[in-house]
């Protein structure tokens, strides 16, 4: 294991295990061979994270717009990152329209266009924060129309 010394005390993040370690200024970990380790450092511990959408139900083609929010307002210029994930009325993953969001002000917005044949039904849409894990969950319908 190594001790790390860090210039200031920080609020520490094991990123990779979405993990608080703490406020501190120096911590212990261990290190394995070809295994890299990756801490954030921030101003404020992460308190939530909050997603809306535009609205509720939409039809083919439409537009849905999201707004996802870190606070404490103390995050502000801490280069966050989001990941933002979309399950289908089967409940599966839908990878093209799955983005990575990064901000410096804690707030990200956004859109994903439905496509004319979008199947109709209950989507889930869920932002998950990189570092500290927290995430939140909204559905809307599509209709067809």
């Amino acid at each position: 294991s190594s001790d790390l010394k860090l210039p200031a005390a920080s609020y520490v993040y094991d990123v990779r295990e979405n993990k608080y370690l703490g406020y501190k200024d120096q911590f212990t970990t261990s290190i394995s061979p070809a295994r890299a380790k990756v801490f954030a450092l921030l101003p404020a511990p992460i308190k939530k994270i909050e997603l809306k959408l535009d609205k509720g139900e939409y039809r083919e083609g439409e537009e849905v717009k999201f707004v996802v929010s870190l606070s404490p307002e103390k995050l502000k210029g801490s280069g966050l990152a989001v990941r933002l994930e979309i399950f289908g009325p089967d409940k599966k993953i839908i990878p093209y329209y799955a983005q990575n969001l990064i901000s410096d002000t804690g707030e990200f917005e956004g859109m994903i266009p439905l496509s004319l044949n979008e199947p109709t039904g209950t989507y889930t849409i869920v932002a998950g924060d990189i570092i500290s894990g927290l995430k939140a969950k909204k559905t809307f319908r599509v209709q067809s129309g």
